[in-house]
């Protein structure tokens, strides 16, 4: 795949993560990474107003995101991955904030998300200390919650990073949902759950 390429699928995913309600403004952050190229969105780009000019290579310090460190991270501690999706989903972020676990209910959620989604301690944007929290997260799962920030999902593919965001997202608006009405949830079982697996 050729770079025009790449930033086009960059482009056309920043697009799609706005209609899903996932990022706002040029908060958080999307990337690809090709042999050894890390393609990620300049700092400061509105997600719905991204072209495939705006993504540029990792490598060039001055104009990418201060997040860079951590995606760069997610690619090393999971050699395999070729995508890292960063957004700030509302759903996740209000149970986040109240320490409420996001438990499968959808045979989606169980599919996209076998290990489930992982919480991180708090730290700074852009920091080290986030990259390297992260990074050892990631390591064992395919979703992670920032705390009181935001959500990374990775993929083998741009399409199956994203995805799994939009996911989580919706996942994440039944159970707020059902708490909000005051009902129970009914979350797979685990003899489900492993019944799933073996898809």
């Amino acid at each position: 795949m050729q770079s025009s390429n790449i930033k086009e699928k960059l482009a056309q995913c920043a697009r799609e993560l706005v209609s899903e309600g996932l990022v706002k403004g040029a908060s958080g952050n999307i990337s690809f990474k090709k042999e050894g190229q890390i393609y990620i969105k300049k700092s400061g780009t509105n997600f719905k107003e991204a072209k495939p000019p705006d993504f540029v290579c990792i490598n060039d310090k001055k104009r990418v995101s201060i997040e860079w460190k951590l995606h760069q991270a997610c690619y090393k501690a999971r050699p395999g991955i070729k995508a890292v999706v960063h957004t700030h989903p509302v759903a996740i972020l209000a149970l986040a904030s109240m320490g409420i676990k996001i438990k499968p209910v959808t045979i989606d959620f169980a599919v996209y998300f076998k290990n489930g989604l992982k919480h991180t301690k708090f730290a700074l944007p852009g920091s080290k200390n986030l990259a390297e929290l992260t990074a050892n997260a990631i390591k064992n799962y395919d979703g992670v919650i920032l705390s009181n920030h935001g959500l990374v999902t990775v993929g083998a593919s741009l399409k199956e990073a994203s995805l799994r965001s939009i996911i989580a997202e919706r996942e994440a608006k039944i159970i707020l949902a059902a708490r909000l009405l005051n009902r129970r949830i009914k979350n797979l079982t685990k003899s489900q759950l492993k019944s799933i697996c073996k898809l």
